[in-house]
């Protein structure tokens, strides 16, 4: 098990569109990442992250992930759920990445689930 506490991690994706770099900061993150091995894998051995950190430091955010090891087309789960924000915290990021900017608006709760592969992913993102 690794322990991670009031850690930093920074987000970047470059716009092969705009060329731009769009960046979100998660601050004050904390995490577990369990059943971490390299060998004697069985096949009910998975991989698993639970965090949560503050987005541009203003939006909760917690996140699970699950992994198998021995899952050929590394397929992980992943759900992600935040407390209220102001969605013009998120301008930082879409106004270099799509050319887009909130100009007003609020979420009570964002809850989104996905289901990742090599080469395809599945998910849906819920805003309340």
């Amino acid at each position: 098990t690794v322990s991670i506490i009031n850690s930093k991690a920074i987000y970047n994706e470059v716009s092969e569109k705009t060329h731009q770099t769009g960046t979100i900061h998660f601050n004050r993150m904390s995490a577990v990442i369990l059943k971490i091995k390299n060998h004697d894998l069985s096949d009910s051995d998975s991989l698993q992250i639970h965090a949560s950190a503050f987005a541009m430091d203003t939006t909760f955010v917690q996140m699970r992930l699950k992994e198998s090891y021995s899952d050929s087309l590394a397929t992980f789960p992943i759900i992600i759920n935040t407390k209220p924000f102001d969605l013009k915290v998120l301008n930082s990021f879409l106004v270099p990445i799509m050319n887009v900017k909130v100009k007003s608006g609020f979420v009570d709760l964002l809850q989104m689930r996905a289901i990742a592969r090599e080469y395809i992913s599945l998910g849906e993102i819920k805003f309340f």
